[in-house]
């Protein structure tokens, strides 16, 4: 396809579990596969970064983009798959397309304190607070055109 790939990683080793990793993958797959097909891009960048106590992935890329429109007619189940897997994850989704300037698809994962390294515990009870699931949410940005 022509496209030049810019990756940025750290280290996200045992911050997810097996089936969140896969989810993860999946997605991103999806995003790039969708860029291969539609976007006419001719520059993608990934970008998978721990963010304090969630795990960001991005895939952007500088193709024709697309409107809420063109997203409603279109008859794959990718984006749904990939707002399913999101929801699996108590994760979040969103989508933001400007046309004839690209889009972007960015997961947010909470990862759960436990795996996370922290300062070790000093005399008193390490005590990490429970937090709900993350807000569920898929978001269609259509930027104006310029």
């Amino acid at each position: 396809h022509g496209l030049a790939l810019e990756l940025a990683t750290t280290s996200t080793a045992g911050l997810l579990d097996h089936e969140q990793e896969l989810h993860l993958y999946r997605i991103a797959q999806e995003a790039l596969a969708n860029i291969a097909r539609h976007a006419h891009a001719r520059r993608v960048v990934v970008r998978l970064r721990q963010q304090n106590d969630q795990l960001v992935l991005g895939v952007r890329d500088d193709g024709i983009g697309f409107t809420r429109d063109t997203q409603r007619a279109s008859t794959g189940l990718g984006l749904v798959t990939m707002q399913e897997r999101t929801e699996l994850m108590h994760a979040t989704l969103t989508i933001r397309s400007t046309p004839r300037r690209g889009a972007e698809v960015r997961v947010v994962v909470p990862i759960d304190p436990a795996r996370t390294p922290g300062p070790p515990a000093t005399g008193a009870t390490a005590r990490r607070s429970k937090r709900g699931p993350a807000q569920r949410r898929l978001r269609v940005l259509q930027r104006p055109s310029p």
